[in-house]
């Protein structure tokens, strides 16, 4: 991988961190609008990919029979919180589908939402899968599943009907054939895919195109319809479709991997932005993807102002817990 500096966090006058990677952007036509690195480098897409992984709920048939909701499909391109209200969303899923949580095999981590955390620990309550930040994506798998009558407790199986499903939706968006495409497992314990950067910001543009196939509308429609189920409250994918609604998908990703799909607006094509920080630092990964964004005039005045008050668009400046100012984020890469 050819890897270019990104970010730098400096301390007084001092560069204190800098953070390497890779960065693309292409549009749904195929062609490569930026590149900082090697375009072709491959990566996991890890948790970025989840859009892709929704799409054969829909294209299967499942979503209709199981009458998934806008909420319940966004919920199953996030990386949740574990906020009440996506706990509240997957359980009434779950439900319909006659599953419990032992039927997610995701497993259990500290829960992202601080309310929710603190509301265990003095219940003492023990967390279940529900309340993981991949459980929407498992719903919408044993969903699938079970509307193909496939067995739910191998439905992470890489040969099993929902995850080739799953490879077939990434090699036809992404341009990638499927023997091609690299495979690992993933925190959550499902399959995850890794492919050439510019493969995946080609697949992320495609999804926003017009000319989309109608699973791929659906899911970033309901991702656009409700972006609180996508991360949550304060987040960057949450807030920053909040900024752009109806014209912009965004999906965070282990390992500093975070992409961004913009839909066409005045006269340019669907894009789609894809960064990894190679040391899987997820602070720098934002700010890059917004100077990229920034730097090719993609976004309006009042579009740029409100990132850099979020303090998502560099140069940001860097205070302490007592407010003091101690530094910048800055972006090293030209465009």
């Amino acid at each position: 991988m050819s890897l270019q500096p990104l970010i730098e966090y400096t301390r007084g006058e001092l560069s204190e961190s800098v953070h390497v990677g890779t960065l693309v952007v292409v549009a749904a036509d195929g062609r490569l609008i930026a590149a900082v690195g090697d375009p072709d480098a491959r990566v996991f897409v890890r948790s970025a990919g989840k859009p892709f992984q929704a799409l054969p709920v829909v294209s299967s048939g499942a979503a209709a029979a199981w009458e998934m909701s806008a909420r319940e499909l966004a919920l199953a391109c996030a990386s949740h919180r574990g906020a009440a209200v996506h706990v509240a969303v997957a359980r009434g899923f779950a439900a319909r589908l006659g599953l419990t949580a032992a039927d997610l095999q995701c497993g259990t981590h500290e829960v992202e939402d601080r309310d929710t955390e603190a509301d265990l620990i003095r219940s003492g309550t023990p967390r279940d899968a529900f309340l993981h930040n991949c459980s929407g994506k498992h719903l919408a798998m044993l969903a699938t599943a079970r509307h193909l009558g496939q067995p739910t407790e191998r439905y992470l199986s890489v040969d099993g009907a929902v995850q080739q499903g799953v490879l077939a939706a990434v090699s036809r968006f992404c341009d990638v054939p499927v023997h091609a495409i690299g495979l690992g497992t993933d925190g959550c314990s499902a399959p995850n895919f890794a492919l050439p950067l510019r493969a995946t910001a080609l697949g992320v543009a495609r999804l926003l195109d017009p000319d989309a196939p109608a699973e791929a509308r659906v899911v970033t429609g309901a991702m656009m319809q409700h972006p609180e189920m996508v991360q949550g409250d304060g987040g960057f994918d949450t807030e920053f479709m909040r900024m752009l609604p109806g014209r912009a998908i965004a999906k965070r990703g282990a390992e500093g991997v975070q992409i961004v799909g913009l839909a066409p607006h005045a006269g340019r094509p669907a894009l789609g932005l894809v960064v990894k920080i190679a040391d899987g630092s997820a602070r720098a990964a934002v700010p890059a993807i917004a100077s990229a964004m920034a730097q090719l005039g993609l976004l309006t005045a009042d579009e740029t102002a409100a990132l850099r008050a979020r303090g998502w668009l560099p140069p940001t400046t860097q205070r302490n817990w007592s407010g003091l100012l101690t530094g910048e984020v800055r972006a090293l890469f030209s465009l």
